[in-house]
């Protein structure tokens, strides 16, 4: 969390024309409960298929610690190689 609020004020040191602040309460007081339910609901799902279900039918192949974690990270990485992040190169 530190880490993001240096980059966004060193952002906004170095480039202030790509910040601009807007003071719509309303729409934050929506957007942050649903914002905090939908990324608990989206971390956990992730956490239960890849650190779970991917890692306890990798250990049925073999037991091999460093494997199950090689196999976990690269099955893990696929499906977010397509998030626009990944493609821009962020």
């Amino acid at each position: 969390m530190p880490f993001c609020l240096i980059g966004g004020l060193g952002q906004y040191l170095f480039y202030p024309d790509t910040s601009s602040f807007n003071s719509n309460l309303a729409a934050l007081a929506l957007f942050v409960p649903i914002a905090l339910i939908f990324t608990a609901i989206q971390t956990t799902t992730e956490e239960l298929f890849f650190r779970g279900y991917i890692v306890q039918g990798t250990s049925l192949i073999w037991s091999n610690r460093v494997f199950l974690v090689i196999v976990s990270a690269v099955i893990f990485t696929l499906p977010h190689l397509s998030n626009p992040e990944a493609i821009t190169g962020g």
